[in-house]
């Protein structure tokens, strides 16, 4: 039983770096920008758009929309981790995906003070893609070898609605259907055990999350002027259900050649929880030639609850493992105003700090982002857009320090149509 246990610690150590605060809490970490124009513009689009994303970033800006339009896009999406425990050499892991970015519809209603619209669809706003490999050596002597994986994602379904109550402003909500999934595994093979019987010992973990829930957002927007905007979000507390399924399976190779295995340890479990108040405000500079846009964002993670019966005595940890954070955004648009043509050069930065407390990040999550957008006959844009992420963290085991560097890359293809 000796290795076994020594075998779980250095599980729980690994593991938890990564999986337990994600997976509890599918909001906090992961995000993806939103629309072709957003993920260009590094997300600054509070007081900005004034398209089908709008539901996500700011509905009242929905109220600006005069025509019909159809929208759609994919993302290809791949990374690169970087590992390294106890000093030991790094080790590198790719990954990718390709999946529906979003695809929605927004409807122009009439008015007595000008526009109105609605608007339903898909935004994929999260993601769970990535592996990672772990490998080193105990002060026990043991060594590991660990991959870590993950796939899936989370979304929402929009439903919102945006009106001008006079020529300069405009109020508008949305209302949000959470879905999502996540397939998560960890492997591990530990070698060199003190028992001299045993050749090696692996512990695979399996665990599935099915995700839903609901959240709101209230928007306003202000155009003093035709080249400025003002605007001002609110998102209310959202409401996550989890159903997790986790299975753990023990299997020991031995010298004679013989090995064992545990019946797998199965449980089926339930998660639920609400994530704090979301504020965030933005300014925009508009003019045929150029727009450019700055957002800031608010969000108090250490407010996050939850709701199960056997969590709810964790609550009062919530502030050592979570912080606030302040997300900056800033974005520029150029339009070469040709006839048969006209496209659009579009750039942006995002700073969007990791909200995990109790581990030492290196370098925060930052998002440089960058893409052109044709418009063919006033009706058909085609756009794309490339985000570049990057982020490094670090935290103690009882194997030493564990350094954990991501490079991310996350291109978007999109169509839409306005009639």
């Amino acid at each position: 039983m000796r290795y076994l246990i020594t075998i779980t610690s250095i599980l729980i150590a690994l593991s938890s770096l990564t999986a337990d605060e994600i997976e509890d809490n599918p909001l906090s970490g992961g995000y993806i920008p939103v629309g072709l124009r957003g993920s260009a513009m590094g997300g600054a689009q509070i007081a900005l758009a004034q398209d089908f994303s709008a539901s996500y970033y700011n509905p009242a800006g929905l109220a600006y929309i005069y025509k019909h339009e159809v929208t759609g896009g994919i993302s290809v999406f791949s990374g690169q981790s970087e590992t390294s425990v106890g000093g030991s050499s790094p080790s590198s892991k790719s990954f990718s995906a390709v999946k529906l970015s979003h695809i929605g519809y927004v409807l122009p209603l009439l008015a007595k003070r000008g526009g109105a619209a609605f608007a339903v669809g898909f935004s994929r706003f999260q993601t769970f893609d990535h592996s990672a490999n772990f490998s080193g050596k105990c002060s026990d002597g043991t060594e590991f070898d660990a991959i870590e994986a993950s796939d899936g994602g989370m979304g929402a379904l929009h439903i919102a609605a945006a009106v001008q109550t006079s020529k300069k402003v405009s109020v508008g909500a949305s209302l949000d259907f959470l879905s999502g999934a996540e397939n998560y595994n960890w492997d591990m093979t530990k070698y060199n055990l003190e028992d001299s019987m045993i050749t090696d010992s692996i512990i695979s973990d399996k665990i599935t999350n099915a995700h839903s829930g609901y959240t709101a957002k209230i928007g306003l927007l202000i155009t003093p002027s035709k080249y400025f905007a003002i605007g001002t979000t609110i998102k209310f507390p959202s409401y996550i259900s989890t159903d997790r399924e986790y299975i753990q399976e023990t299997i020991v190779d031995y010298t004679d050649s013989t090995y064992s295995s545990e019946s797998p340890y199965v449980e089926e479990y339930d998660i639920s929880l609400t994530t704090p108040f979301q504020f965030g405000g933005g300014l925009a500079f508009k003019s045929p030639a150029i727009n450019i846009a700055a957002d800031v964002s608010y969000t108090d993670w250490r407010q996050m609850r939850y709701h199960s019966s056997y969590l709810i005595e964790d609550n009062v940890w919530i502030p050592e493992n979570y912080r606030a954070v302040l997300t900056l955004s800033t974005g520029m648009e150029f339009t070469l105003p040709f006839d048969f043509l006209p496209i659009k050069i579009r750039g942006g930065y995002r700073y969007d700090p990791l909200p995990y407390k109790n581990q030492t990040v290196l370098k925060e999550r930052q998002f440089y982002t960058g893409g052109i957008a044709f418009l063919i006959d006033k009706k058909w844009l085609f756009e794309g857009s490339v985000v570049m992420d990057n982020w490094q963290k670090s935290s103690d085991s009882s194997c030493g320090k564990i350094s954990e560097e991501y490079k991310i890359t996350d291109i978007m293809i999109g169509l839409s149509y306005r009639f």
